[in-house]
């Protein structure tokens, strides 16, 4: 609940702030960029999403904190990919 409202709260500002400040318009959707969106989506938000689930399973809240800081970083890394 509470990863679910971060989110939340953060994506609603992005949301609104792009939506006036871009133009969809603008976006070439060639080949290339689907398939970079689609693994960004799935790999980088989605797929951690699960493994962030099943490590909570499996260990202590605590001692897997520290490695939700490192999100970003992975993020970067696949984007860069």
């Amino acid at each position: 609940m509470a990863m679910g409202l971060q989110l939340l709260i953060g994506s609603v500002p992005l949301a609104v702030l792009a939506g006036m400040t871009e133009d969809p318009a603008a976006i070439q959707w060639s080949f290339t960029f689907v398939v970079v969106l689609l693994t960004l989506a799935l790999l980088g938000s989605a797929l951690v999403y699960v493994l962030w689930m099943s490590v909570l399973t499996e260990v202590p809240l605590n001692q897997a904190n520290a490695f939700s800081f490192l999100a970003p970083i992975f993020g970067l890394i696949i984007g860069v990919c």
